[in-house]
């Protein structure tokens, strides 16, 4: 029968640190890990003149002095390169050691610490209390545990260092992990910095395996990396059921809500999406003792938070008779939009949507100082720099989130306080204002949530000298748009004046905090319209006047307000009203 090689185990334990008083524990550590090693091998755990470790003689004298040098060094012995044949139980006295060693601290904790060496060059120092076991046949058998070799590293050229893993920062550079399966051999050649700590966490978690111990605790970063990777799995590689995250508009009007189901193949047309239900009660949309809301699916959007064919669907609210409940917005708007006279005009909105970014804890803008104030406003309009925008890989991720998710967002920018940005969406028609609208808003929802940051629609959420927060309302029908269309604009402004206290009452909650007449802003009593005044309520631009024809700007709405009932109250004050 052909000899089989015998496979051994490496077994890790590297404690990140000792409270003070533990000099006994720490003496004593190093006393039964040598005596775990063969009697051969015993004498190297001396001083290492390249790692400095104290031996038994030098401890006492030195203790002092490594615990301020190297803090948790002084309980550690260095890696090197032992053999002989051992049995299980020494394997299991070794790892035992170790684990009462590292109570107190991480089970795991690779500590590489950077330090000139007497010719200058720095080297990458790694010491860890550790064993190196043989395992017998019959465990072999059992087990089959595989064998990993440390081969040393160099720590210069012709130099041999006593610790297999220390090698100098040019060589690490250069060097990455390889692996090579030689007879069933595992064997780690060479170690990089990136390489070495998920090198190490791998041994301890497979020794941690083999003895039945729970495995060591896993890095934050380790378990978002994993996260990440099952958050952006592609569906579609393996089966042809899709995800659809129905979203709605709950009681308060302004909060978003959304739940997933599963479906067993990719929809395109909302029409052909189930309808759904949910409990009204826990969303202040309906009784207790009658709850059920039911939700009809009516726009469909790719979801770029699970990517793939999966779908975010925009939906509005029924109750259980197929009437529409109070909080419904869409069902209204939709009538008007789909009245012949409004169809005929193809109204186009363009929306811009300001919003301001807070700090979660304190409730305060990103990037002021806590219960204080930023300079200023002047340089954060549209600013650049670390000292005027803030915030901008929200603001980046969700203009990109919204365009793979098949929103017409037209742009992004800083706006005049610092903390405050905002999008635009559009030019949209009818309908489709609204829900790209919401949906744009769910998506920065989510954004940033996964950012820890809090997004407010309030108005006017800093008082003081301060702009508040709007949603400018661009329109144009077919007829402004036509040549002529310059004095259609000026007759739909007319009729806006006169039903000004009507839209004021549905273009947002709180609105007149921000309607002061300062800060860019018209009077919330008072109604008045002008070219290139964005101190109006409406507002006509250059371009528009030069050519007589174009579109105007509606600079009352609020930025919490309901993007549904402001469209389509416009579109109806403009093309079906008759004063």
């Amino acid at each position: 029968m052909a000899h089989r090689p015998s496979r051994s185990m490496v077994v890790v334990l590297s404690p990140s640190s000792f409270t003070s008083g533990s000099s006994h524990l720490k003496s004593s550590g190093r006393k039964l890990i040598r005596s775990t090693l063969p009697p051969e091998d015993q004498s190297k755990a001396g001083r290492c003149r390249s790692c400095k470790m104290p031996s038994d003689e030098d401890e006492d004298e030195e203790e002092e002095e490594a615990e301020t040098e190297h803090g948790w060094m002084a309980a550690g012995v260095p890696l090197w390169s032992v053999g002989g044949d051992s049995s299980v139980a020494r394997w299991l006295l070794a790892v035992g050691i170790g684990a009462a060693l590292s109570m107190s601290s991480s089970f795991l904790s690779s500590v590489v610490a950077e330090e000139e060496e007497e010719d200058g060059s720095t080297a990458m120092h790694l010491y860890s209390l550790w064993a190196i076991i043989k395992c017998s046949t019959a465990l072999e058998k059992d087990h089959q545990l595989p064998s990993i070799r440390m081969l040393q590293g160099t720590q210069q050229e012709g130099r041999r260092s006593c610790c297999p893993l220390r090698q100098s920062v040019g060589e690490a550079e250069e060097k990455s992990l390889k692996k090579r399966d030689i007879d069933g051999t595992l064997e780690v050649l060479s170690l990089d910095n990136a390489a070495l700590p998920l090198a190490l966490f791998s041994l301890c978690n497979f020794s941690s395996f083999a003895l039945g111990l729970p495995p060591p605790p896993v890095h934050y970063s380790q378990k978002m990396s994993l996260l990440t990777d099952l958050i952006n799995m592609n569906l579609s590689d393996t089966t042809e059921k899709i995800i659809a995250e129905y979203i709605w508009v709950g009681g308060s009007g302004m909060d978003m809500r959304s739940k997933a189901r599963t479906l067993s193949r990719p929809v395109s047309d909302p029409w052909k999406l189930p309808k759904w239900n949910y409990d009204g009660s826990s969303t202040n949309q309906a009784p207790g003792e009658d709850s059920e809301v039911i939700l009809y699916p009516q726009a469909i959007f790719r979801d770029p938070f699970r990517r793939g064919n999966n779908i975010l669907v925009m939906c509005d609210t029924y109750n259980p008779a197929g009437e529409p409940i109070p909080t419904n917005k869409r069902h209204a708007a939709a009538k008007i939009f789909n009245h012949p006279d409004v169809l005929v005009e193809e109204p186009w909105y363009g929306l811009e949507q300001e919003y301001t970014l807070l700090q979660k804890e304190v409730k305060w803008p990103l990037g002021w100082p806590v219960g204080g104030y930023p300079g200023p406003q002047g340089p954060y309009y549209c600013g650049v720099g670390a000292d005027k925008a803030f915030g901008r890989d929200i603001v980046d991720a969700h203009y990109k989130a919204c365009l793979y998710a098949g929103i017409n967002i037209s742009g992004i920018n800083g706006e005049v306080m610092p903390g405050q940005w905002e999008f635009q969406v559009g030019p949209s028609v009818g309908i489709s204002a609204g829900d790209e609208l919401w949906v744009a808003r769910y998506i920065l929802e989510r954004i940033t949530e996964v950012a820890g940051v809090v997004l407010s629609f309030d108005p006017k959420p800093i008082h003081g000298d301060w702009n508040g927060a709007g949603a400018h309302t661009n329109y144009s029908t077919k007829s402004m748009r036509k040549e002529g269309g310059y004095e259609v604009i000026k007759k739909a402004i007319e009729k806006l004046g006169l039903r000004h206290s009507e839209h004021i009452a549905a273009y947002g909650e709180g609105n007149e905090r921000r309607l002061t007449g300062r800060h860019e802003t018209a009077d919330i009593n008072t109604f008045k319209w002008g070219v290139a005044n964005r101190g109006a309520s409406i507002r006509v631009g250059r371009d528009t006047e030069k050519e007589g024809k174009g579109y105007f700007e509606d600079r009352r709405p609020a930025s919490n307000m309901d993007p549904y009932v402001v469209t389509s109250m416009i579109a109806e004050t403009t093309i079906l009203w008759k004063p």
